[in-house]
C-alpha cells in the first residue's frame, strides 16, 4: 500500500471538477468500482455534497493556499480480494483521522486501473462549522507509518516505507509507487545506484546492507560487479612501460 498528495496550486483548485473526476474515472483503461461522500449534511447525496463543500469553501476568505487535499492511495492486485468496501471505507476513515480531518467534508472513489485498486479521496480544507483552514503538518510521515499499521492489520502486501529501513535513502513518491506495483527499477534508483558505485561503500547506502554489491561500467561494455566495500584492483604497469 502506497499514498501520496496530490498537490494543487492555489489557481488551480477547483473541488467540484476533482469530485467530478473521482465519480467519473474518465481516464484510459480507468474504471469507476463505487464512490461516496462522507461529513455532509446531505448525507450520500454525491452532488448536493459537492455544492455544499463549495458554499463551505467560499465562506473563508483569508486564505490563498489551495482549500483542497487529493489523497491518493494504491494498493497491490494481490490484495483485491481482501479490500471490501467496507474495509475500504475504513481505510479512509483511518486517513482521515491521521490527518486530523475527521470532521471535514470529503468525496472518495475507488478506481481501478490496470489490475490496481486505488483510493481517490477529495479533502475539503476549510472546517464546515470554523471555517478555519486545516493544513496537516508532516502528512507524509503520519500516512506512512498508517500504511504499514493497515497492511499488518488486514494481511496486505507489504510496500517499503520511509521508516522501514532508516539507513536507506528513500526514493520520491513517485518511483516508490512505480517500483511496488510494476516489479521495475526506477530512474531515480538507476540514477542513484550510478552516483554510488562511483564511491565504495555508498551502494549499501541506497540498496540496503542485503545487497552489497554495486556496478562498475566500463563504456558501452557489459557491466561487472564487485562488493561495494572493496576498491577495484589498481591496474600494474606492463613490464617495459615506461614510467
Amino acid at each position: 500500500m502506497i499514498s501520496k498528495r496530490a498537490f494543487i496550486k492555489p489557481k488551480n483548485d477547483n473541488y467540484a471538477r476533482l469530485a467530478d473526476y473521482i465519480a467519473a474515472a474518465d481516464h484510459e483503461g480507468e474504471k469507476l468500482l463505487y464512490r461516496w461522500c462522507a461529513g455532509c449534511l446531505g448525507g450520500e447525496d454525491y452532488a448536493e455534497g459537492i455544492a455544499e463543500i463549495l458554499d463551505t469553501q467560499a465562506m473563508n476568505t483569508r486564505t490563498r493556499k489551495a482549500k483542497t487535499y487529493h489523497l491518493i492511495v494504491s494498493f497491490r492486485p494481490e490484495d483485491e480480494a481482501r479490500l471490501t468496501p467496507e474495509v475500504l471505507r475504513t481505510i479512509e476513515d483511518r486517513f482521515a483521522a491521521v490527518l486530523d480531518l475527521s470532521e471535514h467534508q470529503r468525496h472518495c472513489g475507488i478506481h481501478k486501473n490496470t489490475g490496481n485498486l486505488h483510493l481517490h479521496v477529495a479533502y475539503n480544507l476549510i472546517h464546515p462549522e470554523r471555517l478555519t483552514m486545516r493544513e496537516p503538518f508532516r502528512d507524509f510521515r503520519k500516512r506512512d507509518h498508517l500504511c504499514r499499521e493497515l497492511e499488518q492489520e488486514y494481511g496486505l502486501q507489504i510496500d517499503n516505507g520511509r521508516e522501514q529501513k532508516q539507513n536507506i535513502l528513500p526514493l520520491g513518491e513517485k518511483a516508490a509507487a512505480l517500483e511496488a506495483h510494476s516489479g521495475q527499477e526506477s530512474f531515480e534508483s538507476y540514477a542513484r545506484r550510478q552516483v554510488a558505485c562511483k564511491s565504495p561503500g555508498a551502494c549499501r547506502k541506497l540498496a540496503g546492507a542485503s545487497s552489497g554489491f554495486c556496478c562498475l561500467w566500463y563504456g558501452n561494455k557489459t557491466p561487472r560487479q564487485r562488493p561495494c566495500h572493496q576498491r577495484p584492483a589498481r591496474q600494474t604497469r606492463r613490464q617495459g612501460q615506461r614510467r
